[in-house]
């Protein structure tokens, strides 16, 4: 082997020959370093390739979880815009039912929704995305979103508290006396009047409506029988409560159908026209009394 130079022997194993191959130093190095170099830039490349790829799947997850993000906020979005119409739609109601019921005035008022920073599905998110982070947004929604569901709840118990009153309402309207007792003619009204017994003044407390015996007496109102008689000026008589301080009351009467304590109501038969008593002709006497106090039939008849 020659100063500077390297030889190299390769002997097949098969054949039994033999090569050999002088390289100096140099090139050896050269070599080297060549070869080493190529593992550590293949190394590199493969370490870029599979950090690319994780790169581009973290990507892609992220891409996915923004687009789920932004779903779920135009969703949340139009939740709201919806929930907040019905709200402003129910106020509305509530009001008119309010007024119609002559009632007061009551329930949540729509600046509550009308406060709540709502968005619109289309523009205002998606302009919100590049400037807010998607989850602070989402946060954000939901909570509007409850406080939307808090004052649709307000609303409910406004719309039950409104039904209670309603129902007050109708139940005072259901025993309020309005409608005739019977057919026939005014022949007496109420108040001040000549008696036709005696021809002195006297307080006349209610309605004579004079009709044909038989006829049939009906309740004005729903009620229960106080009391049924028979008195020597008003012969047979009927006595009814219906409740919220009115009391009625029945003379003259042919035949009485009904027995106290029974519950009857409005346009029910309760006896029929007659003459009994201290009476000229075959009529009814027909009072209304509020509080205890006789008061006008004809303010009490709608019908």
């Amino acid at each position: 082997m020659s100063a500077g130079r390297l030889t190299i022997i390769l002997v097949s194993p098969v054949r039994g020959r033999m090569r050999q191959f002088r390289i100096s130093r140099f090139g050896l190095g050269v070599g080297i370093l060549l070869f080493v170099g190529s593992l550590a830039i293949g190394g590199y490349g493969l370490y870029l390739k599979l950090t690319h790829s994780k790169q581009a799947q973290e990507l892609a997850r992220l891409k996915r979880l923004t687009q789920k993000q932004r779903e779920e906020m135009q969703e949340l979005a139009s939740r709201m815009e919806g929930l907040k119409a019905q709200l402003v739609k129910l106020h509305q109601l509530d009001r008119r039912i309010r007024i119609i019921a002559n009632l007061e005035e009551g329930g949540p008022t729509v600046e509550g929704v009308e406060g709540i920073g709502g968005v619109n599905p289309e523009e205002s998110v998606l302009a919100s995305l590049e400037r807010e982070r998607q989850e602070a947004w989402t946060n954000r929604l939901r909570k509007e979103l409850g406080s939307i569901q808090a004052l649709a709840h307000r609303q409910e118990k406004s719309f039950r508290a409104l039904e209670e009153m309603l129902k007050e309402k109708r139940d005072l309207l259901v025993h309020t006396p309005s409608i005739w007792p019977t057919r026939g003619w005014l022949t007496c009204g109420f108040g001040y009047r000549r008696s036709p017994f005696t021809g002195l003044r006297e307080f006349h407390r209610g309605l004579d409506i004079a009709t044909r015996k038989g006829t049939p007496v009906l309740a004005p109102a729903d009620g229960v029988v106080v009391k049924t008689g028979k008195d020597r000026g008003f012969g047979n008589f009927v006595r009814l409560d219906h409740g919220f301080g009115y009391r009625t009351f029945y003379a003259h009467l042919q035949e009485i159908k009904v027995k106290p304590g029974q519950k009857v109501h409005r346009g029910q038969v309760i006896a029929t026209v007659g003459n009994t008593g201290r009476s000229t002709g075959p009529h009814l006497h027909y009072e209304v009394h509020l509080n205890g106090l006789a008061v006008n039939p004809l303010r009490y008849v709608l019908n």
